[in-house]
């Protein structure tokens, strides 16, 4: 094992780490700004630099190689290799403090936030001066809380979004009549390990794990109702052998094996 450590240019706080499509490692701090390892050397990215703040909690690259940095309360930044750009206005995100960002496939990104639901970027839309490329969802459109802990994207281009009451399935290929709800909403009602969900994942078998405050974790089965007509959620707690119930992240491997980290009792494979 290697270390990295301050002495070396990494900040001593890391909250996440994304690796770009040119192979460099990205590290998300909180106080530091950003760090870019390239195999080599650290390069730190701060306010000075025009990062919007020194706290960033989550990474992304969208499919031009800009990367995008998620800030605790200043917004969004965004990094095209040269310069930053910030985005910081409570009408495109909603509020400045953003818990989550993720590029979808077809190439938007969704930004969670803490108090004013998802917004979504859609760079087709970004068309210069007086575009509006941000769409919002909020509980007035369905979504089950608008506080947003976690989006993760599966196989099928389905929209898993974990929040502080249950989590909202967004399907973006269903189209609901006016009045509708664009968002299918599960809770303990389902059978849902607990409503605050911290994280999500996907197996290499298609199966959904969400991971909770302090309820352990769900894995949705999306197949199981077709195959025995039974529930489609099973929970794991420290009954089947998890250290803790309070899930923090979530990693599913390529071989399938799943990983479970904890608030105070390790990690569970």
């Amino acid at each position: 094992m290697t270390n990295y450590t301050p002495q070396d240019g990494l900040y001593s706080s890391v909250s996440c780490i994304k690796k770009d499509n040119a192979g460099s490692l990205w590290f998300g701090t909180y106080g530091g700004g950003v760090c870019r390892y390239d195999g080599k050397t650290f390069t730190t990215y701060t306010t000075a630099q025009g990062l919007v703040h020194s706290e960033v909690v989550s990474i992304t690259e969208d499919r031009a190689g800009n990367m995008w940095f998620a800030t605790t309360s200043g917004g969004v930044s965004r990094y095209d290799g040269k310069r930053f750009t910030t985005i910081a206005d409570g009408v495109a995100l909603g509020n400045n403090s953003i818990n989550c960002v993720i590029t979808e496939k077809n190439g938007r990104i969704w930004f969670a936030t803490a108090g004013n639901g998802v917004s979504v970027y859609d760079p087709r839309l970004d068309t210069g001066p007086g575009s509006n490329p941000f769409t919002n969802y909020r509980t007035t459109q369905g979504l089950a809380n608008d506080t947003v802990s976690a989006i993760a994207e599966d196989k099928t281009g389905n929209l898993w979004i974990g929040t502080n009451d249950g989590v909202s399935k967004f399907d973006p290929r269903q189209r609901k009549g006016q009045g509708s709800s664009v968002f299918t909403n599960y809770t303990t009602a389902q059978g849902l390990a607990q409503n605050y969900v911290r994280c999500i994942a996907e197996d290499k078998a298609g199966n959904i794990w969400f991971g909770t405050k302090d309820g352990g974790v769900s894995r949705y089965d999306p197949l199981e109702w077709l195959r025995t007509g039974g529930k489609t959620f099973t929970t794991y707690t420290r009954e089947q052998g998890l250290t803790d119930n309070e899930i923090l992240c979530l990693l599913c491997e390529r071989s399938g094996k799943v990983w479970f980290g904890t608030e105070k009792s390790g990690a569970s494979c």
